[in-house]
């Protein structure tokens, strides 16, 4: 049964600088680790064409990905944490469902589409599929733009992680070419990763179609 996803979930938080966004990724997912801010900003800047070499390989896994995984919002990490640790500044209790959309650059042009909040919302890999496709085909910078990103972040902005950390992935990822890479496995245990790259301004506009139908996203 296809369940509605109107008035069920916000888009996704807005920022004003990458500080912003690494702030909100450290804080909203556990084992957030040098080696997922190094992701963090590649997929900001790059998207994820490296996954595109084979197509038909890249379709089935998403669909075998699909099949794997359970639908439900109820975020992986949420159940190792009792009621205080989930407690807003406020002094609100947090939400503890996964996000259905992240940002993964400041300014929302590319977002992480979560699979198991998708399937609970009634959102089909039909439907994700082309999404994925043309996010991972449009380009929006080059590999050295990324290379300077990475290199203006570790050297000006406040990390969670200590000098030391940080220079040592960073020599590891230069003596490689700066390559794309998988989470750690910190943040792998830690939250279950299961998502697919789109751009945002798709995202949204899948979602009010759905909307509009009367089987998907609303914005609150």
């Amino acid at each position: 049964m296809t369940m509605s996803v109107k008035n069920s979930i916000q888009l996704w938080p807005e920022f004003k600088t990458w500080q912003d966004l690494i702030e909100w990724h450290a804080l909203h997912h556990q084992g957030f680790e040098i080696q997922d801010l190094y992701k963090l900003l590649y997929q900001g800047m790059l998207g994820a064409e490296h996954l595109l070499m084979d197509l038909e390989r890249a379709r089935a896994r998403l669909e075998a990905e699909w099949q794997a995984q359970p639908a439900e919002r109820n975020a992986p990490w949420m159940e190792s944490f009792n009621d205080s640790t989930l407690r807003e500044q406020n002094g609100q209790p947090a939400d503890r469902s996964e996000m259905l959309v992240e940002p993964v650059s400041w300014d929302g042009y590319y977002v992480r589409l979560n699979i198991r909040p998708c399937k609970a919302l009634g959102i089909t890999s039909l439907q994700l599929w082309p999404i994925f496709l043309h996010a991972a085909q449009s380009q929006r910078a080059h590999h050295k733009d990324f290379i300077a990103l990475w290199q203006h972040i570790i050297l000006t902005l406040s990390l969670p992680f200590s000098p030391e950390q940080v220079l040592r992935f960073d020599e590891e990822m230069r003596r490689k070419g700066y390559p794309a890479v998988h989470h750690s496995k910190s943040y792998h245990q830690a939250n279950k990763p299961s998502y697919r790259l789109g751009l945002g301004e798709e995202v949204t506009m899948l979602l009010e179609v759905l909307a509009n139908r009367g089987e998907g996203f609303r914005p609150l």
